[in-house]
């Protein structure tokens, strides 16, 4: 799902993916673990494709992981679907 993570400044890279027509928004995490365990990875909830996040502060020399899921809502609730395709991006 996730097809590029583009360089665009100095410490931001921003994530590139292809669009769920079905879904209503996505859920994006990050972290430095591949198993996405640490208390540092950080999550973004995004409600358009429109909107590129971008990943701020990335260290020199290290590995980040990045993994994305869509979520369609049911009233008041969301249905997640599954965790898609995990990137690696070293600096």
């Amino acid at each position: 799902m996730i097809s590029n993570i583009k360089k665009s400044q100095n410490t931001r890279y921003k994530i590139v993916w292809k669009k769920n027509k079905k879904a209503d928004g996505y859920k994006i995490q990050i972290s430095t673990s591949k198993k996405f365990k640490n208390n540092k990875s950080k999550i973004k909830e995004i409600s358009t494709y429109k909107f590129n996040p971008k990943i701020y502060g990335m260290k020199k020399k290290k590995s980040y992981y990045v993994r994305i899921r869509a979520y369609k809502k049911s009233g008041s609730k969301k249905i997640y679907g599954k965790w898609k395709k995990i990137s690696k991006k070293t600096k």
